[in-house]
């Protein structure tokens, strides 16, 4: 019998997902917390990189294995906009993107709601694309 789709974990979607397509590693991103923690906890090996967007109320401990491959990008306003620099207190490695006169809330699309004049959203691109990477176990800058 088939598990109906919304009973199935986003780690397990993701896991279907990379095997359908033959990829061993990924670079992933996403702004939902629990979700994030989900994937890091349970597909740590397939994940070449994390960028999280204006996450909220995250816990540094299980993204701490990622190390350098863990790019945020947040808000400097609005309700989230203390979660990063929390988070960033216990992730050395980790680096952020602060984009400037940006409400971090967990329903903004912080990238969609800028325009590249005014943010730089080129520097966002180069430093982290969501891509899978075939076969490729090292950290890929675009």
């Amino acid at each position: 019998m088939t598990t109906p789709p919304s009973a199935i974990q986003v780690e397990d979607h993701l896991t279907q997902l990379f095997q359908h397509l033959g990829i061993r590693r990924a670079h992933v991103g996403g702004g939902y917390a629990a979700d994030a923690l989900s994937v890091a906890r349970t597909s740590l090996e397939s994940i070449v990189s994390m960028t999280l967007v204006c996450p909220f109320r995250l816990p540094a401990d299980p993204l701490r294995p990622l190390g350098v491959r863990l790019p945020f990008i947040d808000g400097d306003r609005g309700p989230g906009a203390g979660s990063v620099p929390r988070v960033l207190a216990d992730l050395p490695d980790a680096k952020a993107i602060t984009l400037q006169d940006n409400a971090d809330a967990a329903w903004s699309d912080a990238i969609a709601e800028r325009q590249v004049a005014q943010t730089g959203l080129a520097s966002i691109t180069s430093m982290a694309m969501v891509v899978p990477v075939r076969g490729s176990p090292e950290w890929v800058e675009v």
